[in-house]
């Protein structure tokens, strides 16, 4: 809804982004939530409870939008909810950004196999807040115990006075994603790869830590095929090496009897 309020005509876009020059917002706190990306709905809940007056304000002011006036700043005024996103908020911060940044953003400093000792790190960290959700608002250090960079937002949901309630609902949560990091990297925590050798090490230096490639070939595949239903999976395969490997680019380069040769 909110991502919709932002980003689409239906919306009010250009309401949205007065409210958030007005405020001195940075335009990228509200970013736009495609499909199940989870961290987007993670920080999205932080950023929501932290500027909930200024949001309010402007869904029940100059907003267009007529759906989100009677719809979310009704919801909005509700502890239940926004207790909810409180809870999101901090597995945003302490769990899903941290993770992003070091397995995706900074994917370069570390390969797949040296992970192990994060993911380890971060299952044991998951399953001590699961048993006490409290420590997750006074914590200094994320999922993988290194020092969170302090944030006006992470402020605002760590002091939230509805921490009680918070905890509840943390608790519900955080043995579900024990559960699935212990499920989805169960080789890295205590398969074959939790303990990798100097070889093997060495020998997957230069494999990533994540499967974004893999997703953008999906995505490729899938949109070509709704380009064209009747391509074969040979002409798919040409062209996504193509778009992937630079391959055109790289023969562009060269001069016509090179292109023969290679």
């Amino acid at each position: 809804m909110v991502s919709k309020l932002r980003y689409k005509n239906t919306g009010d876009p250009t309401g949205f982004k007065a409210f958030l020059r007005v405020n001195c917002v940075p335009v990228g706190m509200f970013v736009r939530y495609v499909g199940n990306r989870l961290h987007v709905m993670f920080h999205m809940g932080g950023v929501l409870v932290h500027y909930l007056p200024q949001f309010l304000a402007i869904l029940e002011g100059s907003c267009k939008w007529e759906f989100s006036k009677n719809f979310l700043s009704s919801h909005l005024r509700q502890e239940s909810l926004v207790s909810q996103l409180t809870a999101l908020g901090l597995i945003g911060k302490l769990i899903s950004g941290p993770w992003m940044k070091l397995v995706y953003k900074n994917a370069g400093d570390h390969s797949n196999v040296e992970m192990s000792s994060y993911f380890k790190t971060a299952k044991q960290t998951i399953d001590v807040w699961s048993a006490n959700p409290s420590q997750m608002f006074v914590s200094e250090k994320d999922v993988f115990l290194r020092p969170l960079i302090p944030d006006l937002v992470l402020e605002t949901l760590q002091s939230s006075a509805l921490s009680s309630i918070v905890e509840d609902i943390l608790k519900e949560i955080l043995p579900v994603i024990a559960a699935v990091i212990k499920k989805q990297l169960r080789r890295y925590i205590s398969g074959d790869l939790s303990e990798p050798s100097q070889e093997l090490l060495e020998k997957t230096v230069s494999a990533a830590p994540h499967n974004i490639w893999a997703e953008r070939v999906i995505g490729m595949t899938c949109h070509l095929w709704k380009r064209c239903p009747m391509a074969t999976i040979g002409f798919l395969d040409a062209k996504i090496k193509a778009k992937t490997n630079k391959l055109m680019e790289w023969l562009g380069g060269k001069d016509e009897a090179e292109q023969e040769s290679s």
